[in-house]
């Protein structure tokens, strides 16, 4: 250190949110280096700056993980796990649309988990440190 700097903690390696969106509990857990922003069907449910991960602190000498595993859920039923593996680190943003279950889809008479067209965007523009410290 050059004697300006001062110590600083990493940031943590793994982060649940929880948000009521549209009337729904929506949940994710995730690495916090991997994503800044994440909505469900256009809402914020989770952002860099708002949870004071800005900018997110790398471990001492490390870069950011290049595999982590995120898990999306929601009290409509469904929770659905992403392991991601982006060891040149190229995923800009991840869109997930999720469906009526299956048994709905056929006719089995079971209702869907979830209403149709469930929408995930997950962004990957996450401001480090360092070298923005």
């Amino acid at each position: 250190m050059n004697g300006k700097e001062t110590a600083r903690e990493p940031s943590p390696t793994n982060l649940v949110v929880t948000k009521e969106i549209n009337g729904y509990t929506v949940t994710a857990e995730f690495y916090p280096g991997f994503a800044r922003a994440i909505e469900v069907n256009g809402v914020g449910l989770y952002e860099q700056k708002e949870a004071g991960l800005y900018p997110y602190n790398l471990p001492e000498g490390e870069g950011p993980l290049t595999s982590s595993k995120m898990i999306l859920s929601s009290s409509k039923g469904y929770s659905v796990a992403l392991n991601l593996d982006d060891s040149g680190h190229a995923i800009d943003q991840i869109q997930l649309v999720l469906g009526a279950s299956k048994e709905e889809a056929t006719g089995g008479g079971v209702k869907a988990f979830q209403e149709e067209g469930d929408r995930w965007s997950i962004f990957n523009t996450v401001v480090y440190c360092p070298p923005f410290c």
